[in-house]
Parts: structure tokens; sequence; C-alpha cells
């Protein structure tokens, strides 16, 4: 449980809690014919019990069943293949600056290495000590400018972390990419904000 982050979402709790029935098996395993017998009325009354409460839960999914459009993967799909026809409308290639590249490579879109890992490799850069970090690829909010100087991205999405995507949004607007706004990306971090080079910044 000491490698659960703070502050926590429901699924990060899956891990840790899954140990629990694991660990029960193994005991029930152990134990001799006769005592499997005598265990088995209270493991049967406590699966019930853990159903029953579990119910109410796990009948909020079963509409999700019927139809994959609601799916997290469904919807991450299609948010990549929405942001890979914005870029090929727009005539650029190159790489998606964003600190959420699910979506990116949802959408067959090539990512920067160094934002890969989102933003947790990214806002604990600066801080990591050199001998530390020369075994990683990643980047600073600091660094942004410098790493977009050497390989400017085709496009840069944002819309999820703001303090954390500001060295992107100062970059995109300094340089003179065209805002597209109107994708319908939400998920429980924000709402996606496209930003996309222009088509003769670098000879595309």
């Amino acid at each position: 449980m000491s490698l659960v982050p703070t502050p926590g979402f429901p699924q990060y709790y899956t891990l840790p809690l899954v140990c629990i029935p694991l660990l029960i098996a193994l005991l029930y395993a152990d134990l001799g014919e006769e005592e499997q017998l005598n265990s088995n009325p209270a493991l049967i009354a406590a699966s019930a019990v853990i159903l029953i409460v579990a119910a109410p839960q796990l009948g909020q999914s079963l509409p999700h069943l019927v139809s994959t459009k609601s799916w997290a993967s469904e919807k991450s799909h299609r948010a990549g293949m929405a942001i890979a026809r914005e870029i090929a409308a727009a005539d650029v290639t190159g790489k998606v600056a964003t600190l959420l590249p699910i979506y990116p490579i949802e959408g067959g879109l090539e990512v920067y290495p160094e934002l890969a890992t989102g933003q947790f490799a990214y806002r604990t850069a600066e801080y990591t000590d050199p001998a530390l970090r020369r075994f990683y690829r990643t980047t600073s909010p600091a660094e942004i400018a410098q790493l977009f100087g050497n390989d400017r991205p085709a496009a840069i999405l944002v819309g999820f972390e703001p303090k954390l995507e500001q060295p992107l949004v100062t970059f995109a607007e300094a340089n003179g990419y065209r805002k597209v706004d109107s994708l319908d990306i939400k998920d429980r971090y924000g709402t996606a904000v496209l930003y996309i080079r222009p088509a003769d910044a670098i000879g595309n």
C-alpha cells in the first residue's frame, strides 16, 4: 500500500487489493483436506457478501458491455484518429508534443521520446541528480524550447495539465501555431486543445 500514490484514483488500488484474494487462495491450498472442507462454508459466505456489496457497482458497468463506444480504449482511439486527421489536413509532418501521449499514439502519430512518460519524468527532471538523469531520455519545462528548437513539432496537444503545459503553449503561440479548440476530446483531466504548425514553418 505504501506504493500507492496520493492523491489517488480507484484503479490505483487494484494491484494491492488483488493480493488479498490471491493470499487467501494460497493459504487455502496449503490446508489439509479436512481443513479445506471446514473452511468452505466461511469462504462461500464471504464470497456471497462480496458479490452482494459489489453488485451496485458492477451493475453500472453492464450497459457498457453492449456497446464499446463508451470504453476508454475506444474513446482514446477515436481521439487519436481525430488529431491525425487535423494534422493531415494541415499538410504538416513530424512529432506531436504532449503530456498525454496516448492520444497521438492511438492515431498512429509519432511522439517525443522525452515526453513518452507524460508528465511523470517531465515534472521531476530538473530535480533529478545529473548522475541519475543521464540514464533517462527526458526533458523539463525549462528545456522545452531547446528540445523543440532542434526538432520542431508538427502539433502540440495541451489542455490537461495547464501549469506543466505552459512552456508548450508559450512555444506554440510564439511560433505561429494555429490553435484548434474544436476537438471533442475530453477526459477527467480536461479538454484537448491542439496547436498545429504552419505548413511552411520548416518546409512542410
